[in-house]
Order: C-alpha cells, then structure tokens, then sequence
C-alpha cells in the first residue's frame, strides 16, 4: 500500500501545541483568559492523548467562563513534525479562532488526518473541529521540511513573557497567517478609521498576482504558499510602516497610501510593485514567470467610503488585465461602460479579452459581483465566453412568467454578425417546441448542425437567425428554468468536447444566478 492511500504514516511526531480562550472587546483590547499549553514527542498515541487533554481543560474554561451574553475568541495555534522511514515533513497550523457565544457547553471532536499526496504534490493535514454549536476547523499545510526551515524560524511556538505573549497574540489575530501581512478585516478597519478623518488624500491600488495558478499547477501548492509569502513580506517592505499592506486573500493584496503628494507619486508606487512582481520561478524542471496587475483609487475623487473605493480600484484592476500582465491603471467612470459603443451596443472585446484568465469562473464572477451596471457587465462576460470559445453570437433569454413565451435580454455579437435582439422578444415557445422540451428535462440543447432538426418550423427559425451549430444551457431559478444562455456558431458546424461543455455550463450558470439574484434585489446593481 502505497502512502498516499492510507492515513498516519510515521515512525515519531514532535509537536507543540498553545490554546487560548480570549476577550476581544469593540476598542480591540485584548484579555487572555485561559491559556494551556502542550509539547510532546513522540508516536501517536502521545500525540492525540496529549491533544486531548488540551480540548478537556479549555472546554472547561469554556463552561466557566461562558455564562454571560459576552464574546469569546477560541484559538489553537501550533506545529507538528512527523517523521516516517522516508522523509521528515512539517505541518504549520495556521491562526484558527471560534466565536464563543455564551452560555454554552462545547463538546470537542479530534479528528487528526494526516495525508501525503506525493505523486500530485500536495500535502495538506486538517485537525480538529469542535461540534455544536459552532465550529472550529483547524488546516494547516503540510511541507517537505527543505521548504520549511525559514519559516519554522518565525513559527514555532517559544515560552514567552506575558506582555510578548500578549503582543504576539495580538498580532496573530490580527495578521493573515500565511503571508503575516494585515489579514482583511484588520486592513480594513484601518483603511476605514483613515477614511473618516478626510484631511488628506488616499490612495488603495489592489494588486493581483500574475499567471499564480501556473505556479501551484507546475510547481506545487507548497511552493506557491512561500512565493505569496515572500511577495507579502517584499511588498510590506517597499512602503512606509504608515501605509496599510494586508492580503486580500488568494493571490491579491491591499496597498493603501495616505497623503500622497502628487499623482506622478502614485504611478512611481505602482511601478515599484511591477517591478518587484516580475520574477521568474524554476523549480522540479518548471519555468514559470509572474508579474503584478494593480488597481488603483483615489479618495474622494472615487469614493468616501472604503466600499466604493474598493469597487473602483477592482475595477481598475480588470482594466489592467485587458491591458496585459504586468500593467496598472487609475481608475475612471468611462471603465464602468467597459469599452461599450454607444451607438451599436455592442461591447469591444479587445480592451477586456486579455485579462480572461485561466481562471475564468473568478473572473466573471468578480467582473459581475458589485458591479454598478450588471447588465452592461453581463453583456461583456457573454463577449469574452463568446470570443475565447470562437461563437458568433452570445445571448441571454428569459422565459416570461407563465413560461409559455421567451425573450432575449442581453446579446453579444463578432464584427459582421447580425443582431437577434429585437427579432426575438415575446416569442412563443411553440416555435420552439423540441429545443424548449429538451432543455427543460436535461437543462442542455446542443444543434452539431442546424439541418439535422426533425422539425421544419424550427429549422427554419434556426436558419433565419443565420445559425449553423449551437449550444443551449437552462439556468434554474429556485428549481425551476426560468432563463437559458446559449451560444452561436453562425460560420460552421461544430461538436464540443466534454471539457468546452463543462466550462460553458459553469460560466452560463454563473451568470444566470447573478442576474436572478439581482432582479430580486429589484436594482440594476448587485452590493458587495
């Protein structure tokens, strides 16, 4: 039996365990309130034993202390190595905490799985979760140790003095545990206290990582963790410690300025991080190159609140993509229009087409999520679908109440395409009695060639809208099929793999869901 196939291979386990049972009150004054450690070596009994004994006591303290209506943090933090016949590898837990609402009596359940994944490099150890009622799940990574040694330095768990272990806790809370720059919520609320005092000019720039997945893909999670991890570090080290750097999460990051003195200083920002972005990786016979993408917003010019600039500098950042990697820009309201003709209505690719990711699922997802037109926004994801997978025509139709008539909402169409959109409203479904049948019992429609259709009616449609292969998806509402999208082929006959299928059902389904979501916010908008 091979490793991969089997849990708790290992010969000796060194580990350290450290749990707290905090008080974190509205002003961010932090009390411990309970505090055990443990540290064992040994095999694994000792380990899970010892770990046991950890959950006993602070379930203890739990149940004292959790007798009011008060807020309690609840945080495991630690390291393990485990060591088989083989190769020494190291797990890092990262900062986990539990809201503890009280009263409340908590019951804990180990659950330490170890599994090594050596032939797809990947590595990854969950412990523990308490059930109800809430939940605490404990991940962490699981590396080699030749990977591990720089950052075990900064990790492991010492025997500290009250006021640095109060400090380091404080800090553990409010920093992301992979890159130990601001977690989100802590830059957040820094970005928002600066904001309120409006006596100077600020700047946020969100900056993206550059072809990352290519990273993870070739090279291996583990490697990607220490590249985000030395970008972090990198990119907090470029700016004045004034200035708010904290991660997102995944592969972007917050930069927040405060009182820049000019634009030209801005720019000289942004360049600094591309610069420092651009690097290549080799590792294992992979190549892999990574440069920044950054968005950027100025307040008050677009925005007061950290919520609009936010919007507008990720904005600004889907601009930079469609420039190409390893670019920045400022933003302004004409991005918001996403390159749309005012003549036409129709949406010039181009500008939007090379920041289309391999990642494309994220992309639409965070060109529509937040967007202040969603319909213009959804009209540029059925162009980029459209153009990346080579249609004709990309289309969104809604069935009206009664399901007995459709209508085509939004339409994209290639240079020299002719629009559908207004031959097809309010057309009933009996034009289109085998299509609307066979989407609605199995949510899919694919035409390979337009003359194979039994029925001459609706070949006839098909032929007049030029259309020589298609491919339909129904997209549920609450269970029931209430819109499709679907895409052209008006050049050739056409079959689809089961890869092409699969990526036009998840993006067609995405965009539906958004747009259903934001009719029931009865807004053209959708708030983030």
């Amino acid at each position: 039996m091979s490793a991969h196939q089997h849990y708790f291979l290992y010969d000796r386990v060194a580990a350290f365990y450290e749990a707290f049972l905090i008080h974190l009150d509205v002003e961010g004054a932090l009390a411990i309130l309970s505090r055990d450690v443990c540290a064992v070596s040994s095999g694994r009994d000792g380990v899970n034993h010892n770990f046991d004994e950890v959950a006993a006591s602070l379930t203890q303290s739990i149940d004292l202390l959790a007798k009011d209506d008060a807020h309690y943090d609840f945080i495991i933090r630690g390291y393990c190595e485990i060591q088989n016949t083989a190769e020494v590898w190291t797990c890092l837990f990262q900062l986990i905490t539990v809201k503890v609402v009280g009263p409340a009596t908590f019951h804990f359940t180990r659950r330490a799985t170890f599994t090594f994944k050596a032939e797809e490099s990947t590595y990854r150890a969950c412990a523990i979760h308490v059930s109800a009622p809430t939940l605490l799940l404990l991940e962490g990574e699981v590396y080699p140790q030749k990977y591990t040694q720089d950052l075990l330095s900064d990790t492991q768990l010492k025997t500290t003095s009250p006021i640095d272990l109060f400090h380091s806790l404080s800090d553990d809370i409010r920093k992301d545990p992979l890159t130990q720059v601001l977690n989100r919520k802590e830059a957040t609320r820094l970005i928002n206290q600066s904001l309120r005092r409006e006596t100077q000019k600020l700047v946020l720039l969100i900056v993206d990582v550059d072809n990352f997945k290519t990273v993870n893909d070739q090279i291996g999670h583990y490697y990607g963790d220490i590249v985000l991890a030395q970008l972090a570090q990198e990119l907090k080290n470029t700016f004045q410690a004034t200035d708010v750097v904290g991660r997102i999460g995944g592969d972007e990051f917050f930069v927040f300025l405060e009182d820049y003195s000019s634009l030209e200083d801005v720019y000289k920002s942004a360049q600094r991080i591309c610069t420092l972005f651009d690097r290549t990786y080799v590792e294992n016979g992979a190549s892999v190159s990574i440069s920044a993408s950054i968005g950027i917003a100025i307040s008050p010019e677009h925005g007061a609140t950290f919520e609009d600039l936010y919007r507008a500098a990720d904005t600004a950042l889907y601009a930079a993509k469609g420039k190409g990697k390893g670019s920045y820009v400022v933003y302004h309201p004409q991005l918001e229009n996403g390159g749309i003709s005012a003549s036409t209505g129709c949406v010039s690719m181009d500008y939007w087409l090379k920041g289309f990711p391999d990642g494309k699922t994220k992309f639409i997802f965070k060109l529509l999520y937040g967007a202040k037109d969603f319909m213009a926004k959804a009209q540029i994801a059925l162009g980029m679908i459209a153009q990346h997978f080579d249609f004709s025509r990309g289309y969104l139709m809604e069935f009206s109440p009664d399901g007995q008539y459709l209508s085509n909402t939004l339409e994209w169409c290639a240079q020299g395409i002719q629009s559908q959109i207004q031959n097809f409203q309010h057309i009933p479904i009996t034009h289109f009695e085998t299509t609307v049948k066979l989407l609605r019992q199995t949510g899919l429609f694919i035409i390979t060639n337009v003359d194979e259709l039994p029925s001459g009616t609706e070949r006839q449609a098909y032929a007049a809208q030029d259309i020589r292969s298609l491919i339909l998806f129904g997209v549920k509402d609450r269970g029931t099929i209430n819109a499709l999208v679907g895409f052209d082929d008006c050049l050739k006959e056409r079959t689809f793999t089961p890869e092409e299928i699969d990526d036009l059902s998840t993006l067609s389904h995405l965009i539906g869901a958004l747009l259903f979501y934001n009719q029931r916010n009865g807004t053209d908008q959708i708030e983030a």
